[in-house]
């Protein structure tokens, strides 16, 4: 069953959106990258704060910036486009992430425009920080660090590994037929 992250207290998560030029791969591509740059210097900040409005206050002082670190990743992978940096409230559909759900509605954001903004968009939860950049890796990771208590769920998570499962499954059924 999806756990909601719905809480109790409203306003409580910043979402970062990001939204490509248009739906070429070369800009696809670009937006993850831009993706990576400004997570990277987001989560410099915002691994440490605790409260959504200290992260909010970063944010709002930040967005130049920001837009300067998109920029920069932009021009350095050779493309002219501009960027638009907004933090603002924005309607987003239904999203999980693994076991969690947040659901369809207006929520706070950072959203970065790429070029014409045309193309997919990518977003994740920026604070509390879910959605960080292993940039060194080059993989995203879904790891949830800093959450404030009094916003998680009280179900308990349960981590499974499938490989596990079904190595267990066929090593039940290979027993089935030697005995």
């Amino acid at each position: 069953m999806p756990l909601s992250f719905r809480t109790t207290r409203p306003n409580t998560l910043i979402r970062l959106h990001v939204i490509a030029n248009s739906d070429t791969l070369k800009d696809q591509e670009l937006k993850l990258k831009v993706r990576d740059a400004i997570i990277q210097e987001a989560r410099k900040r915002l691994v440490e704060v605790q409260e959504v409005e200290e992260a909010r206050r970063w944010l709002a002082g930040n967005l130049a910036s920001l837009a300067k670190v998109a920029e920069a990743q932009i021009k350095k992978e050779g493309y002219p486009y501009s960027v638009r940096v907004q933090l603002g409230d924005f309607n987003f559909p239904t999203r999980s992430y693994g076991r969690w759900v947040l659901p369809a509605g207006e929520y706070e954001a950072l959203r970065l425009i790429i070029g014409e903004g045309k193309g997919e968009n990518w977003w994740c939860i920026l604070f509390p920080p879910l959605c960080l950049v292993d940039v060194a890796e080059g993989r995203l990771s879904h790891e949830v660090m800093a959450w404030p208590e009094d916003s998680l769920p009280n179900t308990p998570v349960e981590l499974r590994f499938k490989i596990l499962e079904v190595l267990r499954a066929s090593t039940q059924r290979l027993a089935s037929l030697w005995w």
